[in-house]
């Protein structure tokens, strides 16, 4: 079992010995330092916002992959998945569709959490030799980075290491078409541009972040998720839950991807605990599957902070999976913004309570300041959500 202290007093000196990432966590601190005064210091500036992924959302939505991947021009499908799932009936509907249109397709099922660089590149290289002109993408947030950096490589020379932060190469042309069907509620990398990748070598988790890396269509359906583990779903919603906290507080955050993050955390909140407790609630399943997607688009637009500065960066050096790590992190980092939070706060004081029910995710708090409101939610977090996943 992971926890704070374990990671404070063992992992994480290590990553004081790594360059890159001492580098990065020292950039996610400043940042983060002057992040309220700056964002609030403008009533309005110029944003830029965009949605490249074009999204359907229903019930038993993915047993139509064949109509959408002919739209899409696919002639031989590359079919990415989690090797468990074909323990499941999950990857049925799939493979019943293309069969029934007379597609072809190819299966590739070796993914591993974290995807690894090497992993990566094999699997890209396996892609380029079966010839096909369409991918799809079944699984977690790991499969579906896999299957963004694999798409990139189709039409870019090199290893995915070469494109990693940092890296000797940039992303300049359009990838191979993607189709993601995510069975997680969590990562939102259905719509977001960037690929998070482990290199093992250096120990370091880095990403590949690139526009073009962008998914081309997001099919969400619940349906696949009703047997996800509870460690699973309460680890990759507490992601979704960071994403949406995040992206609403960083510099970058604007109006539109306000009302995405806004929206997020309303529904992980009235949601989040049910999926958990009840893994075959398929509405709280829907609706979680939406908060995902709606926290993506707005960390794609927002970004996010110091909460997953630090994230990646265990994850890189302990292995810990992502959702986990933001869950321990956030109440924390909560903490360490309060005093921001609560005096530059951009509204009201009903606007305010209203919004600290959202973040408060369902808990009664009745009539507060937003002082009091602001410790509470950051009680809440470090009582509860740690302790549940």
């Amino acid at each position: 079992m992971c926890n704070l202290n374990t990671l404070e007093t063992g992992n994480l000196p290590l990553l004081l010995e790594n360059r890159i990432m001492a580098q990065y966590l020292q950039y996610c601190i400043n940042r983060t330092r002057t992040i309220y005064a700056e964002r609030n210091r403008l009533k309005m500036k110029d944003f830029y916002f965009r949605m490249l992924t074009r999204v359907r959302y229903g019930v038993g939505i993915s047993s139509k992959i064949a109509d959408f991947a002919k739209e899409m021009g696919g002639s031989k499908i590359f079919v990415i998945a989690d090797k468990i799932l074909l323990e499941t009936d999950t990857l049925q509907g799939v493979f019943e569709s293309f069969e029934k249109a007379g597609m072809e397709y190819e299966l590739f099922t070796d993914i591993v959490p974290e995807p690894p660089v090497k992993v990566v590149d094999e699997v890209s290289s396996v892609m380029r030799r079966v010839g096909c002109n369409l991918c799809v993408a079944i699984g977690g947030g790991s499969t579906i980075d896999t299957a963004k950096a694999v798409c990139m490589l189709q039409t870019h020379e090199g290893s995915v290491k070469d494109y990693l932060f940092g890296g000797t190469k940039t992303v300049t042309k359009p990838c191979v078409p993607l189709i993601c069907i995510p069975t997680t509620a969590g990562t939102g990398a259905e719509v977001t541009a960037a690929s998070v990748i482990d290199d093992t070598e250096n120990q370091v988790k880095l990403s590949v972040t690139h526009e073009n890396l962008i998914p081309d269509l997001a099919l969400l359906d619940p349906s696949l998720q009703t047997s996800l583990p509870t460690f699973v779903t309460a680890a990759t919603g507490m992601d979704a839950l960071t994403h949406a906290i995040e992206s609403y507080t960083t510099l970058n955050a604007n109006p539109v991807g306000d009302a995405y993050a806004l929206q997020a955390m309303r529904l992980s909140g009235e949601n989040l605990r049910t999926a958990v407790s009840d893994g075959s609630n398929i509405e709280a399943r829907g609706n979680m599957t939406v908060a995902s997607f709606l926290a993506g688009a707005s960390l794609l637009n927002c970004g996010v902070s110091v909460v997953h500065g630090i994230a990646q960066s265990i994850g890189g050096i302990a292995h810990v999976p992502h959702g986990l790590a933001n869950a321990l992190i956030l109440p924390y980092a909560m903490e360490i913004n309060y005093v921001g939070i609560w005096r530059n706060s951009r509204t009201s004081q009903p606007a305010w309570e209203k919004r600290q029910r959202v973040f408060l995710c369902g808990m009664p708090q009745g009539k507060r300041s937003k002082r009091s409101s602001t410790w509470k939610t950051i009680s809440a977090f470090q009582e509860s959500f740690p302790k549940s996943v």
